[in-house]
């Protein structure tokens, strides 16, 4: 910043030099001497006060350069008359009046008093005490205000001066009231910004920066967290698939004994005379294969070590096998790679980066609709702005709510229709006429959801995992994971992929960058699996919906009687180095419901027209029954004998 010393010196330099000039050529006359010394004194202060004029908060440099200001228009128009009135007692005694009413009746009897010099000093309190009355009244009545202030000043006037009062101030004073009273009840005149804030108030860029570095910490926090969360899932799951079980162990034991018992010479007295204690040493031959790695002769009774002619190649071959097994294990396990998947990882922060610079994003168009909302209803402030792209925040600085006219309610419906959106009630801090308003964009929709899974017979384990959530950022997820395949290893691909979606959607909702991540962590682990991926995403703020599907059955929104399919020819997630997924992208409206399936529901596209044609006729006014009906109708058809899971929600209106 510039030194205000050099421009104040300058500016005093400078008068002073046109003075002097002056003052000489009246031959040092009192008058000139005292213009030299006035205007020297008046441009050096107001050089100083003009520093601070378009500074972004009020300082006591404003205030001075504005009183500066306002003496030299007085002084300038002294003496001007209209019609035997004159002009700058009116233009002093109704700027007192707007500024008592429209800053403070403080400052504006500091200003009523130097405007009072430029009159005659006797009545230099006058307009000081006008404000000053008047400060006290304006809550109650405009009428009353200026009355009293009126009735005052004449008093004061006729007690200090008697008649010279009357002919040098009521005219004036009368016909300023008799003008200012309309245009202070009806705010012809708008509130003066320059001193609508101090040195207290704050900007809305100053807010912005602070929220925003808030909002910033927060979500990469929430980042953080979730692949901290993912790592140690990968961990977990990692460590279980490390560790073989000691019934596979037990299984490599006894085939190996098998094949060398088969053309020994006392297999019949080891199986079929004394099968008790072969059994016993095959299980003591595991337990320490499990826990040693390996296996040795101590490990076996003295019996049936001298009993058996192939106990040193048995013991050798279990050797070899469990070495094998760990080699094997530490070579082909890929699980601890997906998580530290740089390439994803990068693309997560750099788009939470983008988001956040979207949100924070100054929206001209709104901001001027709500703009013009603000001041239909009266609502009083000095900067106001529109931001963000998904969800909207309005921000209003300089708010003064004891001057505005409009209510809580009526503000938030004007603000509503000028977003065209719900809001959260306004929330105002601080002390009038510094406060700050905040608004930000609520939910417009809710969901209902219901949801049903069932395995098929032969299967121990569904193959199938369905899941419903809200992200931290009000979006809603419905999601149907199907392994491929039956089983134990269907069930764990699928409750893996669908916890792990889970947990990134719910902290960073892009999709993209979690399907890719999934098909990695699928891709790494050791045993070859996959999984179908259908994915709903519904942003609660607009209805703003898109579907995700890999591999998986179609889907399908009932809209009052019509019912709409949407299907997507993709492969499942883990098969391909990067993932075959689609997005359909729709907008949801209120009463729609969404119904998602797994393949084991209907038997290929060509058997679907039974379930559209049951949804079209249900009745879907609760939900919680069509799960079931769809399943029971499924199995009643009794073409597939895959796993069947039926997802479904009702989108709805939020609730005020």
């Amino acid at each position: 910043m510039e030194n205000e010393g050099v421009r104040v010196a300058l500016c005093a330099f400078s008068s002073l030099g046109i003075s002097i000039y002056s003052v000489i050529l009246s031959d040092f006359s009192y008058y000139e001497i005292f213009v030299l010394a006035f205007f020297v004194t008046v441009s050096s202060v107001l050089s100083y006060a003009l520093c601070g004029l378009y500074e972004e908060r009020e300082s006591s440099k404003r205030l001075v350069a504005l009183c500066t200001l306002a003496f030299m228009a007085a002084f300038a128009i002294k003496g001007i008359e209209l019609f035997t009135l004159n002009v700058s007692i009116i233009f002093s005694y109704g700027l007192t009046l707007y500024a008592s009413k429209n800053v403070s009746s403080t400052k504006g009897a500091a200003l009523g008093a130097i405007l009072g010099i430029c009159q005659k000093i006797v009545f230099a309190p006058v307009f000081a005490i006008a404000s000053l009355i008047s400060g006290f009244l304006w809550k109650f009545s405009v009428f009353l205000a200026v009355m009293s202030a009126f009735t005052v000043s004449i008093g004061y006037g006729l007690f200090t001066s008697g008649y010279e009062a009357i002919v040098y101030l009521v005219p004036e004073l009368l016909l300023t009231t008799l003008i200012m009273y309309p245009v202070l009840r009806f705010e012809a005149l708008p509130r003066p910004r320059l001193s609508a804030s101090s040195s207290d108030s704050v900007t809305v860029n100053e807010i912005l920066s602070k929220r925003n570095a808030d909002e910033v910490k927060t979500s990469f926090l929430r980042v953080s967290d979730s692949l901290m969360e993912i790592s140690k899932l990968l961990y977990d799951f990692g460590t279980h698939e490390k560790s073989i079980s000691i019934e596979s162990r037990y299984d490599s034991c006894l085939e190996i004994c098998e094949s060398n018992c088969y053309s020994c010479p006392k297999r019949s007295i080891c199986w079929d005379r004394d099968s008790i204690t072969t059994k016993e040493n095959i299980d003591k031959l595991s337990v320490a294969s499990y826990y040693n790695k390996s296996v040795s002769k101590t490990d076996i009774d003295e019996k049936f070590l001298h009993r058996c002619p192939n106990i040193d190649t048995i013991i050798e071959k279990i050797n070899i096998k469990c070495k094998e097994e760990e080699d094997g294990l530490l070579k082909n396990d890929k699980m601890e790679i997906s998580g530290m998947d740089y390439e994803n990882i990068s693309k997560l922060l750099s788009k939470e980066s983008k988001k956040l610079c979207e949100e924070y994003s100054l929206d001209a168009q709104l901001t001027d609709r709500v703009r013009r909302a603000c001041d239909s209803v009266g609502l009083i402030y000095e900067k106001i702005g529109v931001y963000g792209d998904s969800k909207k925040r309005i921000v209003a600085t300089g708010v003064d709510i004891e001057s505005s006219k409009c209510t809580s309610s009526v503000l938030s419906a004007e603000l509503e229709k000028a977003l065209g959106r719900r809001i959260s009630p306004p929330i105002i801090e601080g002390d009038s006429p510094l406060s700050v308003m905040v608004a930000e964009s609520a939910n417009k929709y809710a969901v209902e959801s219901a949801r049903l899974s069932g395995k098929t017979e032969k299967d121990e384990q569904n193959g199938d995992t369905v899941s419903t959530f809200l992200s931290c950022d009000n979006k809603f997820y419905m999601l149907i994971c199907d392994g491929m395949g039956s089983g134990k290893e269907a069930s764990n691909t699928s409750k893996m992929c669908a916890e792990f979606l889970k947990k990134l959607l719910f902290h960073h909702p892009d999709k993209e960058v979690s399907i890719s991540m999934a098909n990695n962590f699928l891709r790494n682990k050791r045993v070859e699996c996959s999984s179908s991926v259908d994915l709903l995403e519904i942003d609660l703020a607009d209805g703003r919906s898109s579907f995700i599907k890999s591999g998986a059955a179609p889907s399908y929104v009932k809209r009052g009687e019509k019912v709409f399919k949407l299907f997507s020819k993709t492969a499942p997630i883990g098969i391909m180095k990067k993932p075959d997924a689609e997005q359909l992208d729709f907008n949801l409206q209120e009463n729609d419901i969404v119904i998602m399936i797994s393949d084991g529901i209907c038997q290929g596209d060509e058997d679907d027209g039974w379930l559209t044609s049951a949804l079209s006729s249900a009745d879907c006014e609760s939900i919680d029954t069509l799960p079931s009906m769809i399943l029971s109708r499924s199995r009643q058809r009794g073409l597939s004998a895959d796993d069947k899971s039926v997802c479904v929600c009702a989108v709805r209106s939020a609730v005020a």
